[in-house]
């Protein structure tokens, strides 16, 4: 019996639309994928036989935008819902490793599915119809495995980002790789180079938010080592910690990276730079490792981690008991509700003064910040009390920023 999948009325009105004017059209790839896995569906993108210029004509009263015309693409806005459609359509040639050279637009559903990256990626439905899989999608996502569409070594070659597309959707729904396509992937891993670092990164990111993070860097430590060649100066030792750490950490990308870097010897200057990564993501994962052996079992040394931390503090304890898993974490977190609820001050925003006050102390330019880090120190370290007379007193007598 075919599943009925449930879906929402502006992406039925489309393919309402297109049938009147005599096209067919089949919701695709992932909105199928998640909706026979009981998912939420975060977006639906339709195929058609209809070329560009037809969908132009049969979506005449709704706003049209032409967001990949050269491929076939359109994106029609219902109720400020924005919807992708696609003219069927094969891919010829990828001398680049990444883009097609050129784009034959086809009228067989068959062709089209045959050119996406994995058979649960591949899978086509009509409301009316049912389900159109033809290379055994289903199949596979019942039994929980990870396969190309045809040949692996092929599709890799066409393109290298589909190596960590396969290793990403691994992670992501805890499946088994394919034999074949797990062969595939350690062989042709090299050829990454072809691809840009940012569509790199934000695969890496996304397993590194998987539940099946810690068994694809288990499995596929050599393909990581290709673009973070730093994992190769980790002792196997190590490595089966990380390994551990990793399924005990939370799915917070910073922190679980944190988890794999801790054991990284030496980390160069470029290093976050070179991978691209978000400010955010650097600060968030350099909090976490400048906290990683800081004492956490008394008061002030707590307020000293409270600091540098931008991160969820649970986030950031997760990450600390997953290099110490003998840490006693409910005894730091009772130690955290404390400082909570007494208002200790860890922030330079929580200090009883500003950096006017200080200007009109006589402070001035990068002064006023160096004496508020100051400040905050002190009281960190119950030197001084956060009181605004208190402060200024001590900052007066520490000018120059030495601690007494």
């Amino acid at each position: 019996m075919e599943p009925e999948i449930r879906i929402p009325e502006e992406v039925e009105l489309c393919m309402n639309l297109l049938s009147k004017a005599g096209f067919e059209s089949f919701i695709v790839g992932g909105a199928v994928r998640d909706a026979l896995l009981h998912k939420f569906v975060h977006d639906y993108d339709l195929t058609t036989d209809a070329l560009p210029e037809q969908m132009h004509a049969v979506f005449s009263s709704l706003p049209v935008i032409d967001t990949g015309i050269a491929h076939g693409t359109v994106t029609v806005v219902v109720n400020g819902m924005p919807i992708e459609i696609t003219t069927y359509r094969t891919d010829t040639g990828y001398s680049d490793h990444r883009h097609p050279d050129a784009v034959v637009f086809t009228p067989n559903l068959r062709e089209d599915c045959a050119r996406r990256d994995l058979t649960i990626n591949a899978l086509a439905y009509h409301p009316g119809l049912g389900i159109r899989d033809f290379f055994n999608g289903r199949e596979d996502l019942q039994q929980g495995i990870i396969r190309t569409v045809g040949s692996p070594e092929r599709r890799f070659t066409e393109d290298a980002l589909r190596i960590l597309r396969a290793v990403r959707f691994m992670a992501q729904l805890d499946f088994t790789m394919d034999p074949d396509t797990h062969k595939a992937i350690l062989k042709h891993k090299d050829e990454l180079a072809y691809i840009s670092q940012e569509r790199i990164t934000a695969e890496l990111l996304r397993i590194l938010t998987s539940p099946g993070c810690s068994e694809a860097f288990r499995t596929y430590r050599p393909l990581f080592e290709v673009f973070i060649p730093e994992l190769k100066e980790i002792p196997d030792d190590a490595w089966a910690h990380v390994l551990a750490g990793l399924k005990i950490c939370v799915p917070a990308a910073a922190a679980r990276f944190a988890v794999i870097l801790a054991a990284v010897p030496v980390l160069p200057e470029n290093f976050f730079s070179r991978l691209k990564m978000s400010n955010t993501m650097r600060h968030d994962t350099k909090a976490c490792l400048a906290a990683a052996s800081l004492p956490c079992s008394d008061r002030i040394s707590l307020r000293r981690i409270i600091r540098i931390l931008d991160i969820p503090f649970e986030t950031w304890l997760s990450f600390r008991r997953a290099l110490e898993p003998e840490l006693d974490t409910e005894s730091v977190r009772k130690l955290y509700r404390q400082i909570l609820e007494d208002g200790d001050c860890c922030k330079v925003s929580d200090l009883a003064l500003s950096g006017k006050d200080l200007q009109a102390a006589g402070l001035h330019g990068s002064e006023i910040g160096e004496a508020l880090n100051t400040l905050l120190d002190a009281v960190i370290e119950e030197r001084c009390v956060n009181n605004r007379d208190a402060l200024l007193a001590y900052i007066s007598k520490n000018s120059t920023g030495d601690k007494k």
